[in-house]
């Protein structure tokens, strides 16, 4: 099967029923079938496109908890991404355990601080990854970037109080690693009355460092163009919404999805 605009993908099956699982929602995909018989294939059958559904119901997973009152609420302009520094690049460790469950994001929800200005304007690169870090351990231990998948590019309107931004790409979050959220800001400027909420935190779950210029253009330069790096024992109040991985059943003697 093929997804719209991407490579193929080979799946193999006994039966006369496939299950093709971990699809990418609201993505088209192109589907063909042929047999083998010992070592002789039949020619391709013609192809059926099916389109996934969005989402099928979501959940939304809020860190940390709100019946957990262990981690007390703190207000940082340095999470997520520096507001006292013209550019910045900052990445956050959630745990496989926290999230509690596989799916699809699509939304990263932040809550902005009413200790801040009522409303504030961001230019940032978000991106998610897995990785089996639990803490950072000094100020060059950043999750590779070839780890890291840009989820969305743009403009982010912060206003008081828990904001929404939609994933350009949903976040396909296997329920097993531990996560990443990454954060470049390029916005030139400071913005030092930018509060966000936090908690605290028993080991550095967040690390970051300033970036001289806000020519940035991928992930891979960091290492050469960062300046001060700063590791924080603290990290942000964050809500992901996750929809269910999209699964479709393929019956090849109906040729049907469903």
């Amino acid at each position: 099967f093929t997804r719209a605009g991407g490579p193929s993908v080979t799946c193999s099956t006994h039966t006369n029923h496939i299950r093709l699982e971990r699809l990418n929602p609201g993505d088209e995909y192109d589907i063909q079938v042929r047999m083998r018989c010992g070592n002789r294939w039949t020619n391709y059958s013609p192809h059926f496109v099916f389109n996934t559904p969005i989402c099928d119901g979501s959940e939304t997973v809020t860190i940390p908890n709100e019946q957990d009152t262990t981690f007390g609420v703190l207000t940082t302009n340095r999470l997520p991404f520096d507001g006292t520094a013209n550019n910045s690049y900052t990445q956050q460790l959630y745990l496989a355990e926290e999230i509690g469950q596989a799916g699809y994001i699509n939304y990263i929800m932040l809550n902005f601080s009413e200790n801040s200005t009522p409303s504030a304007f961001f230019y940032c690169y978000f991106y998610l990854g897995h990785t089996d870090k639990t803490r950072f351990l000094d100020s060059n231990d950043f999750v590779d970037p070839r780890d890291l998948q840009m989820v969305y590019m743009g403009m982010v309107s912060a206003t008081t109080g828990w904001f929404r931004i939609k994933l350009d790409t949903p976040f396909p979050y296997n329920g097993t690693d531990n996560m990443v959220l990454a954060v470049v800001n390029i916005g030139g400027s400071a913005t030092p009355h930018a509060f966000f909420t936090a908690h605290a935190t028993s080991e550095v779950t967040s690390i970051q460092t300033e970036l001289p210029t806000s020519s940035f253009r991928d992930l891979n330069e960091i290492d050469s163009i960062s300046t001060h790096r700063s590791l924080y024992r603290i990290r942000n109040h964050v809500s992901f919404e996750l929809c269910p991985d999209p699964e479709c059943a393929i019956d090849r003697d109906r040729k049907s999805v469903v």
